[in-house]
């Protein structure tokens, strides 16, 4: 009984202390306040270290965190703390690279608008690609320049350049690549004619001729000029122009072909059709005019026309005295006129061809041509006693030719070529009662050409080739109209090139 007395009187005592504490005013609850946590206290603003400034350039203030308090002073409802202070950050100094512990005392040169590669603005170093295909990388970014490259081009393409594979200007196969350039070339040709007849003053029979047959041979040196200008990569026009020098190379071709020169002048004019970058083809039409002219020295003609005097001279004894005078005074005019012992040629024309390159890649690439030319004829040729007589023609010449070539650079700087062009050559002739051909007399020649070249290719704007050139053919130009029955003519060549492109 005591013990339950003493247990009650201790809960007793316990319930009275915590009456008189939850009592107590600073207890006292609030609707919604847990009465255990009470808030925070604020605690005092700090003063602003020395030499600093308050952010924002305001005194620092403290913040009131309650917004609403009962009538006993007691906070119902916290603020949300406030928003820190906008701060203006000043500029960056210039950078100023400078040897590591030496001051940057000297700002950096300002750099022109849009150069800046780290300016919005400036343009960007590289271009998105383009839709139509890698091939057109050059068009990107500018390549590393290569020796002698022509201003405009790239290591990809240029005038005469497609895939990166540069292309020869070849001499049988018209190009299709709108260049400016100017070149001068030369070339030495041995041609050879087996088995060929030719009458002749009979050395019996006064008045009569013989047939000789023999092997024609003849060299000859040509000079190749030309010159191209390209006011846009569309067009361009230029001058071509050749000069060739040709001798009899055996007794009796020296006698019955003589010797002489002529030249050829080619004004022309080239449209850029077609140009992929992409597939590495173009495609161009040629147009151009020819104008040649010669002349060749006869000695045959002055053994006709001398058999020709000494039958006056064997039936006149007038004759024979007047000659005889003449030929004492030095007179070479009393035997032989220029009529007697020259050939001249003249032929005018022109014609147009198709052209058509295409690149295989870096390395390799083709060209061919399509072409067709007209032009008239007239050879006038000794008939004796002071005279001449002209035959005379109309042509029509039809070409087609191919030239793959190689360019091995920037492995080697060296190129290789091969051409190949057949030509039908076809030839109405008028009537010459001298020579026994009739009206409308048609001939036609074929002829077989093929050239190998090797070209230095180390500079885009430089071409330098040296060419051997093999030709099978029936030579109209030489056997006129016994084109036809004449024996095929083999016409070996030695040629050299150099080329400068702009």
């Amino acid at each position: 009984m005591r013990r339950h007395q003493r247990t009650s009187s201790r809960l007793l005592a316990a319930s009275a202390v915590v009456g008189l504490v939850v009592s107590s005013p600073a207890f006292a609850q609030a609707p919604g306040v847990d009465p255990v946590v009470a808030p925070p206290p604020v605690p005092a603003p700090a003063a602003p270290l020395p030499g600093w400034a308050p952010l924002g350039g305001a005194p620092l203030q403290a913040p009131n965190p309650c917004v609403l308090s009962d009538a006993a002073g007691r906070c119902v409802q916290w603020a949300s703390p406030p928003a820190p202070p906008s701060v203006a950050v000043p500029p960056a100094p210039p950078f100023n690279p400078a040897p590591w512990g030496a001051p940057a005392t000297v700002a950096p040169a300002p750099t022109a608008p849009g150069t800046d590669p780290y300016d919005p603005a400036a343009p960007p170093a590289f271009a998105p690609l383009p839709a139509n295909g890698l091939t057109d990388v050059n068009r990107v970014a500018a390549a590393k320049p290569l020796p002698g490259m022509v201003e405009g081009e790239t290591e990809q393409a240029g005038g005469r350049t497609l895939l990166g594979h540069t292309f020869p200007l070849t001499r049988l196969v018209d190009s299709p690549f709108v260049v400016g350039n100017m070149y001068v070339g030369s070339s030495v040709e041995f041609f050879h004619q087996p088995g060929v007849s030719v009458r002749i003053p009979s050395p019996t029979t006064p008045g009569g001729t013989s047939t000789e047959t023999f092997d024609r041979n003849i060299s000859f040196v040509k000079l190749n000029y030309g010159v191209d200008f390209r006011p846009s990569e569309y067009f361009s026009f230029g001058l071509d122009a050749d000069y060739l020098a040709e001798v009899g190379s055996n007794g009796l071709s020296l006698f019955t072909w003589g010797g002489g020169g002529s030249f050829d002048f080619r004004p022309n004019a080239k449209i850029r059709v077609l140009r992929s970058e992409r597939t590495g083809s173009q495609l161009a039409l040629r147009a151009h005019a020819s104008f040649q002219q010669g002349i060749r020295a006869l000695p045959l003609g002055l053994l006709v026309n001398v058999s020709e005097r000494l039958e006056d001279v064997v039936s006149d004894p007038t004759a024979a005295q007047d000659l005889a005078n003449c030929l004492a005074a030095a007179q070479i005019v009393c035997v032989v006129t220029d009529e007697d012992i020259t050939a001249k040629r003249q032929r005018n024309g022109g014609g147009a061809s198709v052209a058509y390159g295409q690149a295989l890649g870096r390395y390799a690439g083709f060209q061919v041509s399509l072409g067709l030319e007209g032009a008239s004829t007239a050879v006038t040729l000794p008939s004796g006693g002071g005279e001449s007589t002209s035959l005379d023609a109309s042509d029509l010449a039809f070409h087609i030719g191919v030239a793959p070539s190689l360019n091995f650079y920037p492995k080697v700087p060296l190129g290789l070529t091969f051409e190949y062009r057949y030509q039908l050559d076809k030839s109405t002739y008028s009537a010459n009662t001298e020579f026994g051909v009739v009206d409308g007399t048609v001939v036609s020649a074929g002829s077989h050409r093929m050239n190998a070249g090797l070209y230095y290719t180390g500079r885009r704007d430089l071409m330098l080739g040296w060419i051997a050139g093999a030709n099978f053919n029936r030579d109209s130009a030489r056997s006129m109209q016994n084109a036809e029955t004449d024996p095929r003519a083999f016409v070996f060549a030695a040629q050299f090139d150099m080329r400068y492109f702009f």
